[in-house]
């Protein structure tokens, strides 16, 4: 249920003979995005179409803990999941801007040249949105985030006329994020609480630090 369904991507057509050959030859340019004929009838349709991909996790874990030392004390939250992929749309609108002035990011400095011949990411010239929905879109989406840390400190025996306890402490809020998922968070859906999830020109999450101090008179 709601997986993500689209085209195979195959790599990047090097020559017009590799076009000739292939089962995509419409649509079809030398240096553009080549796809797998999945049910081997030779022609690239809707029929090629296949899972790419599952938006919800397979595991979803957290982990809470409180050290404390003397007048020290240490809280952190983990959290993470894992097992699941996300459509990245950000990537077709890099790839396939709707005009020619938008930004796009910097794995396009990679494409595909005949002086660089790389299967990893096509030319870029004068795309197709014929088969934008494909697997170069979806991604691993798993991650390890320190979603909360707070260090504190209690001052033992403070003797200051009319207080009668005093702690600093630091705190942070999304302070990293292991993932191999190249937005900025594998953890957003933009179209709220859908079980369609899409990541397109999300903002990233804040980091926020603070710093401060509790003093009960």
């Amino acid at each position: 249920m709601n997986s993500y369904y689209g085209y195979v991507y195959d790599g990047v057509f090097q020559s017009l003979q590799e076009i000739e050959n292939s089962a995509q030859q419409a649509n079809a340019t030398v240096g553009g995005r080549k796809f797998k004929d999945i049910n081997g009838d030779g022609v690239i349709k809707d029929d090629d179409r296949t899972i790419l991909g599952n938006p919800f996790p397979n595991l979803t874990v957290g982990w809470n803990n409180r050290l404390a030392f003397k007048g020290f004390e240490l809280t952190l939250f983990l959290e993470g999941r894992f097992g699941y992929e996300l459509a990245n749309f950000t990537n077709i609108d890099s790839e396939n801007p709707i005009d020619d002035l938008r930004n796009r990011q910097r794995y396009v400095l990679n494409r595909w040249t005949p002086q660089n011949p790389t299967n990893d990411n096509p030319s870029f010239v004068s795309p197709s949105r014929t088969f934008d929905f494909n697997s170069r879109i979806i991604e691993d989406a798993s991650f390890v985030r320190l979603r909360n840390i707070r260090l504190s400190y209690t001052f033992p025996n403070i003797q200051l006329r009319g207080v009668s306890s005093m702690a600093l402490f630091f705190t942070g809020q999304n302070v990293l994020t292991f993932t191999g998922y190249r937005g900025y968070n594998p953890d957003i859906n933009v179209l709220g609480n859908s079980n369609v999830r899409i990541d397109y020109n999300a903002y990233p999450l804040a980091r926020i630090f603070s710093l401060g101090a509790n003093v009960n008179f």
